[in-house]
């Protein structure tokens, strides 16, 4: 259909318009390309890199502060409180993911986010074994 639904929002891929209930919501055009990329990849650590090469193509350079500001921009936009993201989460030396729905990327399971779990703890392996 060309559409996606982004909690209150539907993103009009044809059209090129985001509406929350129906209201066009203004965006620039690099505010657009990027809510585009992060729903045609739902769930899917999406890197800077990748941004980068995909909104300005590949082997352009990019800087890391623009595409701060840029998601800092459109989380304006489509988060309820942009100050705790919950639709475009940064994760950690990874990237950004984007959760349609809202929900927090923490509690699913690291194989649904391309994500690598944490390093298990491990127990300390002495060279010499204890004598009894």
């Amino acid at each position: 259909t060309g559409k996606c639904g982004i909690g209150d929002f539907v993103l009009d891929f044809r059209a090129h318009m985001l509406t929350r209930h129906g209201v066009p919501v203004a965006l620039h055009s690099s505010t657009f390309a990027l809510l585009r990329l992060f729903a045609e990849h739902p769930l899917e650590v999406l890197s800077r890199r990748v941004i980068a090469d995909k909104l300005r193509g590949a082997g352009e350079g990019h800087c890391d502060r623009s595409l701060d500001v840029l998601v800092c921009r459109l989380r304006r936009i489509v988060e309820a409180d942009p100050s705790t993201p919950r639709l475009i989460q940064t994760i950690r030396g990874r990237g950004y993911v984007f959760t349609p729905s809202g929900m927090s990327a923490v509690p699913l399971e690291y194989d649904e986010l391309d994500v690598m779990p944490p390093e298990p703890a491990r127990k300390q392996v002495s060279a010499v074994s204890s004598y009894a």
